[in-house]
């Protein structure tokens, strides 16, 4: 241990020294150190999976990032308290306990994103605990579930997986539908059976990613961050969500349209082009500009 405090640069090795002697200190000070060492270990992971889905033209890392920063900005303006508390051994021992079985998860997860979001998540709580007291939770428990959410960096598999479990694809139904009857407004000969969308001589399945739900989720909680940062009343923050929302579903009509006609008669790369990132970031930008516009004077003064 000497040697490797030996090779790190004389200025930072104070701090190095100092940080060991005081996680050594006390039990409460060893389970926070660990779960601080747990964090440092799946923030690769987690770094990773957000730059995939930013690369493949995805919003919800506007989530993830947006949930980090309301969840640290809780954090920042209650660590004052830090050192005005007591911790009983029952509650000590309880969040120990927490670190800890949330590091056993996390290291024997290590081929499951999943798994090891849920074991930080568990770790974060207990080192939360440790650090603040059960206090904190509840002088902040939306910002503090938020960022419980943002330690998940694939909230779009999440998410869509418990929208089907829980309504199969009905929603991918109703956006063949309206995708269908787009195409009948333009004048062109297509009918639709079930996710299926037939269109000459072809036809494109309304997969779960062309439902909608991907571009409505990331501007739902678009909107309720805008309703926290600009502290409006819930109600203005359930119209942003809601006409959010809604433009997302709109939106999401002539994107199957392009999509029919480019499977059928504009090839495999034009298929992929606007099925994939690139096509996903020309729909957000749009989705996001119009949504600025309708957004901006539902805030009104509370912009500026």
């Amino acid at each position: 241990m000497l040697s490797k405090v030996k090779s790190v640069p004389e200025k930072v090795r104070p701090k190095v020294l100092n940080a060991l002697r005081w996680s050594n200190r006390t039990n409460r000070n060893r389970a926070i150190a660990l779960g601080l060492i747990i964090c440092l270990c799946y923030l690769p992971t987690w770094l990773r999976l957000i730059g995939i889905d930013l690369a493949r033209g995805s919003s919800f890392p506007i989530l993830n990032l947006g949930f980090l920063f309301f969840g640290i900005q809780a954090l920042l303006k209650y660590r004052k308290e830090a050192d005005t508390f007591e911790l009983s051994p029952e509650d000590q021992l309880l969040a120990s306990l927490a670190v800890i079985t949330g590091g056993g998860l996390f290291f024997i997860s290590l081929d499951s994103s999943s798994f090891q979001a849920l074991g930080c998540a568990i770790a974060v709580a207990g080192t939360l605990f440790l650090t603040f007291s059960l206090r904190l939770f509840t002088h902040y428990p939306l910002k503090l579930s938020l960022l419980f959410f943002s330690l998940y960096p694939s909230l779009t598999y999440l998410l869509n997986n418990i929208r089907l479990l829980v309504t199969g694809d009905s929603m991918e139904v109703v956006a063949a539908y309206l995708g269908n009857f787009g195409l009948n407004l333009l004048g062109q000969s297509s009918h639709v059976d079930g996710i299926l969308i037939s269109l000459g001589e072809g036809s494109v399945e309304v997969g779960s990613g062309c439902s909608g739900f991907d571009m409505a989720v990331p501007i739902a909680g678009f909107a309720f961050m805008l309703g926290l940062f600009f502290e409006l009343k819930w109600t203005k923050t359930l119209l942003l969500t809601v006409v959010g929302v809604g433009l997302a579903l709109l939106l999401n009509i002539p994107r199957i349209m392009v999509l029919a006609n480019a499977a059928v008669y504009w090839g495999e790369d034009s298929f992929y082009f606007w099925h994939d990132s690139w096509g996903a970031q020309i729909f957000s930008g749009i989705l996001f500009t119009i949504y600025y516009y309708v957004a901006m004077p539902i805030i009104g003064e509370n912009a500026k």
